[in-house]
């Protein structure tokens, strides 16, 4: 098989839909990496409203932790949701809370976009530079 070459964040957001098998609708996707290699994909619906416990990130943390051989994590949130610089962020304080399980159990989280009808930016900075994952 030949590798999958990603260079930008359109190439990761079109892998997510591929890997699918279809484009996700009001939903979480998150790509595991171990090292460059692109690992499983998670889809999760988004959730009904934006004021969600913590349980919710901490699934999706579950989740994504059963690969094992993952160091790090790609997000994207598809979303419907209006945002520009008059309105927060959708999902800011679940996205917040999911990078914060995620780094706790030892991944990198590398980038988060919110894909809309004409929106890809960057919703949050790159995690930083940090150890690599403690094995099991």
């Amino acid at each position: 098989m030949e590798p999958i070459r990603i260079s930008s964040p359109a190439d990761v957001i079109s892998y997510m839909g591929h890997s699918l098998g279809y484009w996700p609708k009001e939903s979480l996707v998150c790509v595991a990496l171990d090292g460059k290699a692109l690992g499983p994909t998670l889809r999760v619906n988004l959730p009904v409203t934006e004021d969600v416990g913590e349980s919710y990130a901490e699934r999706v943390a579950h989740a994504v932790c059963i690969d094992h051989d993952a160091t790090a994590v790609l997000i994207a949130l598809f979303t419907q949701k209006p945002w520009n610089e008059a309105n927060s962020k959708p999902f800011a304080s679940m996205v917040q809370g999911l990078k914060g399980r995620l780094l706790d159990k030892g991944l990198l989280v590398h980038d988060v976009w919110i894909v809309g009808p004409n929106l890809l930016p960057r919703t949050t900075e790159p995690s930083p530079p940090r150890a690599a994952r403690r094995p099991r």
